[in-house]
């Protein structure tokens, strides 16, 4: 680590606080190049167990991915947070993180960002129990079964729950794909105009969503249908 820190600072990736010259601003211009800076700079911070630092850098980063609508580099953010939990030891905001990466990337095929981080999903996944995975689709539950049977997994019962699950186990009502997406939101605190943010929606379609949502549980407000629907297995049964 002393070694690294020595080379870094004298490319402008002082980790401990001292720089040298940064990069040009035409190589910074560059999404790919930029996006190998921050990330050695995250390894360096991480390394160094800098942890706040690294998140604040995770979190600037996401603010660009999602300006340029980056969704493959959101993927590997959020993996990246996920294994600054697992590092500190708090298992369920990695699980949340994780859950929250293949979300994105299950609809894209997006792997590369899972394999890269494969030691540590693996981890993960051994550390915890099956009903830390219940998502609430089925490309999300396929996507995952399938990055598990890639790892080293010593605790197999999750990925092959996941593979097993079908609407059926969760009753008569089902929520629409729209619907199990707001559930996710709504899980992670979300405001109704945060999640028109983040959907893109207006947030009076966003109030309409729900209020279908409710009806469909037979609920009145947001803390009862989060608990209906982790009784169904849509959501864990953890509350991050």
């Amino acid at each position: 680590l002393k070694e690294a820190l020595v080379e870094a600072q004298a490319v402008g990736l002082g980790a401990d606080g001292a720089r040298g010259p940064m990069p040009d601003a035409a190589q910074m211009a560059q999404p790919r190049f930029r996006d190998l800076h921050a990330a050695t700079a995250l390894d360096l911070l991480m390394a160094a167990t800098r942890y706040r630092e690294a998140d604040a850098l995770i979190e600037q980063e996401i603010a660009l991915a999602r300006h340029d609508g980056r969704m493959a580099r959101l993927v590997e953010l959020g993996l990246a947070r996920m294994t600054i939990y697992l590092q500190v030891g708090d298992v369920r905001h990695a699980t949340k993180e994780l859950s929250q990466a293949v979300s994105r990337a299950a609809p894209r095929s997006i792997v590369r960002p899972f394999r890269d981080q494969a030691a540590a999903i693996a981890t993960l996944v051994n550390d915890t129990k099956p009903s830390a995975w219940a998502f609430a689709l089925g490309e999300e539950r396929t996507f995952f079964h399938q990055l598990c049977e890639r790892l080293p997994i010593d605790n197999p019962v999750a990925s092959q729950r996941i593979a097993a699950w079908s609407p059926d186990d969760a009753g008569a009502v089902v929520p629409t794909a729209r619907e199990a997406e707001l559930l996710a939101l709504i899980d992670q605190g979300l405001s109704n105009q945060q999640i028109a943010d983040h959907t893109g929606a207006a947030v009076g379609t966003i109030k309409w969503h729900l209020k279908n949502l409710f009806r469909k549980f037979g609920v009145s407000n947001r803390s009862a249908a989060l608990a209906r629907a982790r009784a169904m297995g849509l959501l864990p049964t953890s509350r991050f």
